[in-house]
């Protein structure tokens, strides 16, 4: 994890929680790839999981568009 992708997800959860900041497309795709990778990593999750937590984070990221 980069310093980048830490600062994007950090950003993002900030988003989420109050709505005050905004995220950049960069940002966002940074903070996508992070969760993404966390899930890959994930030994608890099955695959199965690990598609369904992707598509969400896929889905919040469409959602968010216009938002950033």
């Amino acid at each position: 994890m980069n310093p980048f992708e830490l600062f994007s997800f950090a950003k993002l959860f900030s988003t989420v929680m109050n709505g005050q900041m905004s995220v950049s497309s960069a940002e966002m795709e940074a903070a996508c790839k992070l969760l993404k990778e966390m899930a890959d990593n994930n030994q608890c999750m099955t695959s199965e999981q690990k598609e369904a937590y992707k598509l969400m984070v896929d889905c919040a990221k469409e959602a968010s568009k216009g938002k950033q």
